[in-house]
Formats: structure tokens, sequence, C-alpha cells
């Protein structure tokens, strides 16, 4: 356990206080666990990559704290009819997909896949797009949820096309 790990179960388990705090409309709160979040996720990669502590739990770690993150507040944000049904049902079969590719590349190929940088990037936007749900309602908002989706989509097709290249790699 190295300090990027720990930063990013510190992602994970901001999970709970946020849903919370969104269920409850806690806008300070909101904002609060979404900084934390969001500079946790940029500081472990920093750490890793700076300290040369990139671990095999580090690359399963970080997916896994932004894809719970992003599920959960998915799911309560559709619950409260904040973000659309059809855009929170993008974003949770998007990290199921990659999650579950991640898994399967895992146990069959014995290869862990990692962040790339235009997922990082989606996982921006999505995050930008449902706060501006949560704290704005824009006028053109639905077209906010389509750029949103594209870039959903587009990074979805990069995931599985590394993992194709990578375990094209390994067999």
């Amino acid at each position: 356990m190295n300090i990027s790990n720990l930063l990013s179960l510190t992602r994970l388990f901001i999970a709970i206080p946020l849903s919370f705090a969104i269920w409850n409309n806690e806008q300070l709160h909101i904002f609060i666990y979404v900084l934390i979040a969001a500079i946790t996720d940029f500081l472990d990669g920093f750490f890793a990559r700076r300290f040369n502590q990139i671990t095999e739990l580090g690359k399963i770690l970080d997916p896994i704290a932004d894809k719970t993150l992003i599920i959960i507040t998915g799911i309560v944000l559709m619950i409260k009819e904040e973000i659309p049904i059809w855009f929170g049902i993008a974003i949770i079969l998007r990290d199921l997909i990659i999650l579950s590719a991640g898994i399967f590349v895992k146990n069959k190929y014995k290869v862990v896949l990692s962040a790339n940088l235009f997922g990082k990037i989606t996982l921006n936007v999505i995050v930008v797009t449902i706060l501006l749900s949560v704290f704005y309602k824009l006028q053109y908002q639905f077209y906010v949820y389509c750029i949103a989706t594209l870039f959903m989509f587009a990074s979805l097709m990069s995931y599985l096309f590394n993992a194709i290249k990578k375990t094209g790699e390994v067999t």
C-alpha cells in the first residue's frame, strides 16, 4: 500500500457521503466532495509516476474508484430526476462495460488495462456535465448531455481497442 493507492481508496469511499449530499441537496458538500475526488484522482497518478510507485493494485484501484463514484452518483441523480435516465444509463453502461472488459482481460490474459488520457478527459466531461445538471439548469442542457455521451462512446471504443491491442500482444 502506497500513497497513490490510499488516494484511490479515499476517492472510492467518497462515493457514500457524496451520494447523501446529492440526495439532500447539500450543494456545498457536493462541491467539496467532488473537489476532493478530483484532487485525489490527479494526485494518485502524479505520485505513482513521480515516485515510481505504479502498482498492479493501483491500476485496478484507480478505475474502480472512478467507476464506483460515477455509477453511484449516476444512480442517485437518476432517482432524483436530476439527469435524464438515458444519460444515467449511458454513464453506467460505459463504466460497467469498461470494468467488465478489464476484469475479463485480467483473468484471461493476466494483463491489467490502465486508464488512458481520453478516458480521464471523458471522466472530467461527465463530472462537469453532472455538476451543470446539479447546480445550473441550462437552456441547452440536452446538447451538453449529447456531447458528453459522444465522449463516453468514443472513450469506450478507445478502451476496447486498447484491450484488443493488449490481448493481441499477449497471445
